[in-house]
């Protein structure tokens, strides 16, 4: 039986370095491609980053039901889940977790596949630590009611980190980063 290339632990590992390397400097992209085999990015990450001590919420139902025992995340409703797997150009529903002032790490991450990273859509403007000074970076498919939820839930260090991802490439915008919608 041949195992996906996602469910490798060589894969997982450089899948979570390119995550890191992502949160460290928001707005970057990075191509996950080479460690896909053909997979969606979001299956990808989420293989690399849970495991049966994390929950999950597929607010719009982007898993396949065989993927959750591989993931081994239990389910979880979206204002009690660790992570958010969202379709952005779907509206947002329900609340997630931001953490409190003794536990601001207690707060969800949000996973939104969007259509298209780096080409074409809304352009926005991020600035905040890990970018020079401002970084640029186009994104479509994603409803602007997403930056806004974001934007209602940061009052640092409370708040939500998102990870943006399209296909093959992913980029993050973490609570520190500030974010302005250019077009």
């Amino acid at each position: 039986m041949k195992i996906d290339a996602i469910w490798q632990p060589e894969n997982q590992q450089r899948i979570f370095r390119a995550l890191m390397e992502a949160m460290a400097r928001p707005g970057s992209l990075h191509s996950l491609d080479a460690w896909l085999d053909g997979a969606r990015s979001y299956r990808g990450v989420l293989a690399s980053l849970l495991d049966a001590g994390t929950t999950l919420s597929d607010c719009h139902d982007l898993l396949e039901p065989n993927d959750w025992p591989l993931l081994q995340a239990r389910q979880e409703i979206t204002e009690k889940a660790d992570y958010l797997l969202c379709q952005g150009s779907a509206h947002p529903n329900g609340s997630p977790k931001v953490g409190s002032l003794s536990c601001p790490d207690q707060s969800a991450t949000l996973l939104i596949q969007v259509e298209n990273l780096g080409n074409g859509g809304s352009s926005l403007m991020l600035q905040g630590p890990g970018i020079q000074s401002t970084c640029s970076l186009e994104v479509s498919g994603l409803e602007p009611a997403w930056l806004e939820l974001r934007e209602e839930y940061i009052s640092f260090p409370l708040g939500i980190d998102c990870i943006l991802l399209d296909q093959k490439n992913i980029t993050a915008i973490p609570r520190t980063t500030k974010v302005k919608v250019l077009s």
